[in-house]
């Protein structure tokens, strides 16, 4: 499914959003450059209640949401985090639940679509689901 499908579902059905594809840009065409930005994204929206639906490389066109992130490593380290994600595709783990774990830093180094979305949404796709519209 297109990025900008669901974008306009969310919408059309009364959701506040945040999406990569009104994000501006850096020179390489991403939201985010670093996994400092990245870490902060994902944790300010989380503390908000913002689950925030990604799809990678990894999966290549599969969605998932991402709901907790592990600060395992200290010192602005990113080695070891953690991202948690509701996953309706939940085989990377030995308990078929509904949540997967992966590397932070993996996924942000394959967090791009080189197969199913248009090529001005590839990078970085996410879109962040603030919640109705009142």
């Amino acid at each position: 499914m297109c990025l900008k499908n669901i974008v306009d579902f969310f919408r059309d059905n009364g959701y506040s959003l945040e999406t990569s594809i009104e994000q501006p840009k850096t020179i390489n065409g991403k939201c985010f450059d670093s996994m400092k930005e990245f870490k902060e994204f994902v944790i300010s929206n989380l503390k908000k209640g913002y689950p925030i639906l990604v799809e990678s490389v990894y999966y290549g066109g599969h969605y998932q949401v991402i709901i907790g992130y592990d600060s395992r490593t200290e010192n602005d380290g990113y080695l070891k985090d953690v991202l948690i994600f509701a996953d309706s595709s939940d085989n990377t783990d030995d308990y078929n639940d509904g949540y997967t774990y992966f590397s932070a830093f993996k996924f942000f180094k394959m967090w791009f679509d080189d197969l199913f979305l248009p090529v001005e949404h590839r990078q970085q796709p996410y879109v962040v689901v603030k919640g109705k519209i009142q």
